[in-house]
């Protein structure tokens, strides 16, 4: 069965749209949070045996894509989809899992996590074992919520290939940690955390090692695949306005849509969103799958969207004017919301790297027979 074409997933759709609409403008991301509760969004994606609804990637690709059509910038990738993804695969994370699908616990998650591992050249973070505690030093930037009420990050601990361990903290009441709110460009929220031999049980360490990193890779997929699935909304809302506004805009005594010139790069605009279109679900349908090649895929959803939202956006700024960056323009907001997903996600050339990673080498030809 096609997983988009379900009853489940065209109310959600409705449902997201619907949302979006009815809270355009809302700036109070705890006043999302509690409506994100009421409707039942968090763990959408995560299994039934986790707590969740068990609907799979189509369902956070469902509710992103409405997000970002609608610029709405709200904690829900980071906080609800990303840090739901590492909780849900943590064994001794439970409790904290339990109190995010809730709507009781605000995680923040450390930016750099999302990231491809082999990318990361430094957590940031160090820990040291002292006794039944662990201390750490050095500073994160967290992304989805400005107060929150832990912060999951990763510590380096003496490995060199990626981070060592993976903990959960408890910032808001925790000694020798300081949390500096942060505003981001397209109105989302983040936060600074600043830790000087601030001290934690060894127990906040959730993973370590290869197993981190399993948990980690697994997670930053599906967060990747939902901030792809965001700018995909960001494009159509982008070309939507566009087509909009050169109906309405005159110039020469004729509407300005009717000449050929824009015409055609308008066309041209369809053609991006449609090649972004088209490997988002393609890369959907592979991770609900469990197919092999799904976080390939994932990287090549995220890469087309980086090109075809560049192509959109700028199209869309030229054929709007100055009007086009402002603040009070729905145009400026989705550019605006883009770039700062490609800030915390990654460009195209740290991708890029991954994408070759995750392909497969070629196969050794073989001998034919005359030269066998």
């Amino acid at each position: 069965m096609d997983i988009f074409d379900t009853p489940e997933m065209a109310m959600l759709r409705e449902s997201a749209a619907r949302f979006v609409a009815d809270n355009a403008g809302e700036t109070d991301a705890g006043r999302l949070w509690a409506r994100f509760l009421d409707l039942g969004w968090f763990g959408l994606d995560l299994p039934e045996e986790k707590g969740g609804c068990g609907l799979g990637p189509a369902a956070a690709v469902a509710v992103m894509e409405a997000m970002g059509r609608g610029a709405l910038a709200s904690p829900y990738l980071a906080g609800s989809l990303f840090a739901g993804g590492i909780l849900s695969r943590c064994a001794d994370a439970g409790e904290a899992l339990d109190g995010l699908l809730r709507g009781r616990l605000r995680v923040a998650v450390q930016a750099s996590l999302a990231l491809p591992p082999h990318d990361v050249a430094a957590t940031g973070i160090a820990a040291a074992g002292d006794g039944s505690s662990l201390r750490l030093d050095g500073e994160a930037l967290l992304v989805g919520w400005a107060r929150t009420d832990a912060a999951l990050v990763a510590a380096a601990a003496g490995e060199r290939d990626g981070p060592a361990l993976l903990l959960l903290l408890p910032v808001a009441d925790m000694a020798g940690a300081t949390v500096e709110p942060l505003a981001f460009a397209d109105g989302g929220e983040g936060a600074r955390l600043v830790l000087r031999d601030a001290a934690v049980p060894r127990g906040a360490a959730l993973a370590g090692g290869d197993e981190g990193r399993a948990i980690l890779d697994a997670a930053r997929t599906g967060a990747l695949l939902a901030a792809a699935a965001d700018n995909l909304g960001a494009m159509q809302g982008l070309f939507d306005a566009t087509l909009a506004y050169v109906k309405l805009r005159r110039q020469f005594g004729r509407a300005i849509g009717s000449f050929q010139a824009l015409q055609f790069r308008l066309t041209d605009m369809w053609i991006k969103l449609d090649e972004a279109r088209s490997l988002v679900m393609a890369a959907t349908t592979a991770l609900a799958h469990g197919e092999a090649d799904a976080a390939r895929l994932v990287a090549a959803a995220w890469i087309q969207g980086l090109w075809s939202g560049r192509m959109i956006a700028e199209e869309a700024v030229q054929m709007h004017g100055a009007i086009g960056m402002t603040q009070e323009c729905a145009v400026g907001r989705a550019f605006r919301r883009m770039l700062v997903n490609e800030t915390i996600f990654g460009g195209e050339d740290v991708h890029l790297r991954a994408y070759d990673r995750l392909t497969p080498a070629p196969a050794a030809p073989e001998a034919s027979a005359a030269t066998a």
